[in-house]
């Protein structure tokens, strides 16, 4: 016992004289750090300067504005890129491309679907990131090459009237949405009536069309008689196929008492409201980098949960539920993340424009209409 006591205090001797002379190095070196200094001046990032963002406005979102949103974030990334500095411009279609054809050209764009015919010759390819959802990543696609980054989704959903609908008896689906041939029936039965919230990059027809299968003429006819979203905003109508626009603005109403409590439950899963993040080519090596970090910093889990603020839903997989106690984007969230189907981003202006023929047809009661739009939509859509 004596013999171990004496070995223990040898070691422990030897290692207070190994701390005795190896201490003071470190102990200098971290007195002598002016970290106000660092905080001040940090490590510097791989580019300094200005970099220009063109966000494209294309569908509404659900809340607020998009140009709000994008100026959020950038915000929050020049905070965490010191040195750089992002001039953001909020631009219609219209206005973004008479820029580009203008010579003009920045250095990110956050465009919607549909607005480029074709990305060569503006955007830089970039490499596939890792939990982002396959059918909204597959869209940013074109030839096999990766140009964007999918950035947000909207939905497409069937808002309810509910005083109207205690009143003409209609009960609650059994899941998250009426089969389209139940919405038929609700809007042509007593104290019923369909309303179509649509626009320029809104389509709730082709949404309502996704889900039906090439037979079912009659059920798609149920849009023929359908009027305008005001008729259901002023209370005179059950239902409104619509986005999350829609049921945003209604909420909005009756929450300011103007209007009447709704239920909002989904439609498909197809959407073509995506906007997306793109870098422009040409770029020199180290602004590129920069860019493609802003790019990226669009789809990280803070920026993503933070799309709660606008009513939109998330690109990104691997998330808690944005809306699981919200009654107006609850089931359109679980569609998008049971079912999403996607069309392509590149070129789809003139695919949305021959659907939405096929579709006017089909309500006319065209039957090879129906059949060719629904075949043309599922085999085109990336689906996940």
């Amino acid at each position: 016992m004596k013999w171990n006591k004496e070995k223990t205090s040898i070691l422990l001797c030897c290692l207070l004289i190994a701390f005795a002379l190896i201490a003071p190095s470190f102990i200098r070196r971290e007195t002598a750090r002016d970290r106000y200094g660092e905080w001040l001046q940090p490590t510097q990032p791989v580019w300094q300067g200005q970099l220009t963002l063109w966000t494209v406005v294309g569908f509404p979102v659900g809340e607020d504005t998009l140009g709000g949103w994008v100026r959020t974030q950038v915000r929050a990334f020049e905070k965490s890129a010191f040195g750089v500095y992002v001039d953001v411009r909020v631009m219609t279609p219209e206005e973004a491309k008479a820029a580009l054809d203008g010579g003009e050209k920045p250095d990110v764009l956050v465009f919607p679907s549909g607005f480029l015919d074709a990305p060569e010759g503006l955007l830089t390819p970039l490499s596939d990131p890792i939990g982002i959802n396959g059918a909204l990543l597959a869209s940013a696609e074109m030839g096999g090459t990766l140009y964007a980054l999918p950035v947000m989704a909207g939905a497409y959903l069937l808002c309810v009237n509910e005083e109207l609908g205690m009143a003409a008896g209609t009960e609650p689906p059994d899941g998250i949405g009426y089969p389209p041939k139940t919405v038929a029936e609700m809007a042509a039965g007593d104290g019923g009536g369909l309303c179509v919230d649509g626009g320029p990059y809104v389509s709730p027809g082709l949404a309502f069309a996704y889900a039906l299968d090439g037979g079912d003429t009659e059920i798609i006819r149920a849009l023929k008689g359908a009027g305008d979203a005001g008729a259901f905003k002023d209370g005179d109508a059950l239902l409104c196929l619509g986005s999350q626009n829609t049921a945003g603005a209604v909420q909005d109403a009756y929450e300011n008492g103007n209007g009447f409590g709704s239920t909002a439950w989904a439609v498909s899963g197809f959407t073509d409201m995506v906007q997306y993040v793109g870098v422009t080519d040409g770029l020199p090596e180290a602004k590129e980098q920069m860019c493609f970090q802003l790019a990226g910093s669009f789809v990280s889990q803070s920026a993503q949960e933070s799309l709660k603020d606008i009513g939109m839903f998330a690109a990104a997989e691997g998330l808690e539920p944005l809306y699981e106690d919200d009654p107006r984007f609850y089931a359109p969230e679980q569609q998008l993340s049971r079912e999403m189907a996607v069309p392509p981003a590149f070129g789809y202006s003139a695919l949305r424009s021959e659907w939405e023929e096929r579709l006017n047809k089909a309500v006319q009661g065209d039957a090879a209409a129906l059949r060719s739009l629904v075949a043309a939509m599922r085999a085109a859509c990336k689906q996940g």
